[in-house]
């Protein structure tokens, strides 16, 4: 069930907590400047910036996970993205999100009180088209995400250009279930050859960094951290699948420490003017990854 149907999680008050709702933006804005984490901040947009400028520029549909407070409406307007579906567990931050969208003078944001908030907004300098946003709040631990994201795009038979993820996609990686769940969401949303991209902060540089530090908490109240989860993505065109890409895979788990690897087929090969149909390499890795000597 979507997240907004049943009770508040922590980690959902955690991050309504975070909203700026009823505060003077000004100030905001001040504290934020002078805060400890400017530097960092500045940094982590300046990496989003240039990823949506290259993965999402033009595109006619961009699906946003973990949207946030709305920070990078600027950055899907400067890629001129022409629609987006922006996804958010806090429907306080969501409803921030779509106060900064109004706030800029050019948007005709109007909420239905339902969780969806639909607005057009004009785009910024240098996109040139307008950006539409259909602000949506939901779980992105929901196994049923993709079904409910995907009619909403402007063409559902086509599917998303990009999917992006910014700073979020860790939480999906506590357990092999929810890493499942959002990889196959992703998989729903995007068309033949969409791209998926995102950023994810280091937990072992961050640790390491901290030492036997105390002073920062590693986790909202009431939801402790779950164990490391080391992960590893393969991508390739598999075409078909062999006995050495399995013992890249294999090498990489052991010599790792990774808990389990993906291996996800590319849509084409920029080295083959050819390759297999997508779902028969697909199947075709199903079945050597359930032999037993795996």
């Amino acid at each position: 069930m979507p997240q907004r149907d049943t009770p508040q999680s922590a980690v959902q008050s955690h991050y309504n907590k975070q909203a700026n709702l009823n505060k003077n933006q000004m100030q905001v804005m001040k504290q934020r400047k002078n805060g400890p984490l400017i530097k960092y901040k500045d940094f982590a947009n300046s990496v989003k910036r240039r990823m949506y400028a290259e993965y999402a520029q033009g595109v006619s549909s961009l699906v946003d996970l973990a949207c946030g407070r709305g920070g990078d409406i600027s950055k899907w307007r400067d890629a001129g993205a022409q629609n987006v579906i922006a996804m958010d567990l806090s429907a306080a931050q969501l409803e921030d999100a779509r106060n900064r969208e109004e706030g800029d003078g050019k948007g005709d944001a109007k909420g239905d009180g339902k969780g969806d908030v639909k607005g057009v907004s004009r785009g910024g300098a240098g996109a040139g088209k307008s950006t539409k946003i259909v602000w949506i709040q939901d779980s992105l631990l929901n196994a049923q995400l993709g079904a409910k994201l995907r009619p909403k795009l402007p063409d559902p038979t086509a599917g998303a250009d990009a999917v992006a993820i910014m700073f979020a996609v860790q939480f999906a990686f506590d357990s092999r279930e929810h890493a499942d769940a959002l990889l196959r969401t992703i998989s729903q949303l995007l068309r033949p050859g969409g791209v998926f991209f995102g950023t994810a902060p280091d937990g072992d540089a961050i640790r390491a960094q901290l030492g036997a530090s105390n002073e920062l908490r590693l986790a909202p109240p009431e939801h402790p951290p779950p164990p490391p989860c080391r992960v590893g993505v393969y991508f390739g065109s598999f075409d078909p699948i062999h006995e050495n890409h399995v013992a890249v895979a294999q090498h990489a788990q052991h010599a790792h420490g990774m808990r389990f690897v993906y291996l996800v087929s590319n849509a084409d090969n920029p080295r083959k003017p050819f390759v297999s149909a997508l779902s028969a390499r697909a199947e075709l890795i199903d079945v050597r990854l359930a032999q037993p000597d795996l």
